[in-house]
């Protein structure tokens, strides 16, 4: 009597699986399943369909995270077992977060397959955080501003946009300030002063969509506004140009693609301003890739 199997989504790892007890000559069909097997479970390591975005809000007091529908994503549960969890739309409540720092929402399994939402501070390992034998799989990145605010956003698996219109002061990477160590003033620099974008964009990051804004005083001359990636770029992009007007202050301001090394770039004046808070470059990150 021939008996009955509850198929269950889960596919277990096994290094060298011990092959049926039998004359050798009838194991080929026995290889070739745990060679399927492998196949398998290469290609669906690391797979996640789903229908969007995840939208970050709320306070310091209770950050809001909301999940799209998550149809399949392929995780690997504490018994070394690969599991495909799927999630309804919903909403991620993690609790008071560490401020001024980049997190990340992973999806996990435990033992009994049941699956779950982990927000860390720890970045991924390719697509996954390792947690003893635990693969998790990454849905995206976020950030937090000053007391642990996570910063209004929509941000998928690899690329994220804020939303400026909040107003968070922390979006603002950086804007002119008073004189420090000298002549020049913050957001004056006339040589290649780095940038960092550290606690804005997760560490893969390549490219930062940036609103580059320069303003000179009537007194100064016309101001280009550079950027580049870094010394090793043979050249540099114009992010924006003030041109001189006789008697008034002028500025300019654009949306650029800044390309990104180590989560920074670097930028320059062409001519010096004004030594006041006023005058300067002004960056404010509006989204990331």
């Amino acid at each position: 009597m021939s008996a009955t199997h509850t198929a269950v989504a889960a596919l277990r790892q096994a290094v060298a699986p011990a092959l049926p007890q039998g004359d050798p000559a009838n194991l080929a069909l026995a290889r070739e399943l745990l060679d399927n097997r492998a196949l398998l479970q290469s290609l669906a390591r690391g797979a996640l369909f789903g229908e969007g975005s995840v939208t970050i809000g709320g306070d310091a007091t209770t950050p809001s995270l909301a999940t799209p529908l998550i149809e399949a994503a392929v995780v690997r549960d504490p018994n070394v077992v690969w599991r495909v969890a799927g999630r309804t739309a919903g909403t991620v409540t993690p609790g008071a977060l560490t401020a001024s720092t980049i997190h990340y929402l992973y999806l996990r399994a435990d033992a009994d397959g049941v699956y779950s939402y982990v927000v860390s501070t720890t970045a991924p390992t390719g697509l996954f955080r390792i947690t003893g034998n635990e693969l998790q799989r990454l849905v995206c990145a976020f950030a937090t501003g000053l007391l642990g605010f996570p910063l209004p956003a929509v941000v998928g698996e690899r690329s994220g946009r804020y939303i400026a219109s909040s107003g968070r002061a922390e979006l603002v990477a950086l804007a002119p300030g008073a004189t420090i160590g000298g002549p020049g003033g913050v957001g004056r620099a006339t040589t290649w002063t780095a940038v960092s974008l550290a606690t804005l964009v997760p560490p893969w990051a390549t490219t930062a969509w940036v609103m580059a804004r320069v303003k000179r005083a009537a007194a100064d001359g016309g101001v280009e506004l550079r950027v580049r990636r870094s010394s090793a770029d043979g050249g540099h992009l114009s992010a924006a140009v003030a041109y001189a007007h006789a008697g008034i202050d002028s500025g300019d301001e654009k949306l650029v693609q800044v390309p990104l090394l180590s989560a920074a770039f670097e930028y320059q004046l062409t001519a010096a301003l004004t030594d006041d808070p006023a005058y300067g470059a002004t960056f404010t990150v509006v989204g990331w890739e």
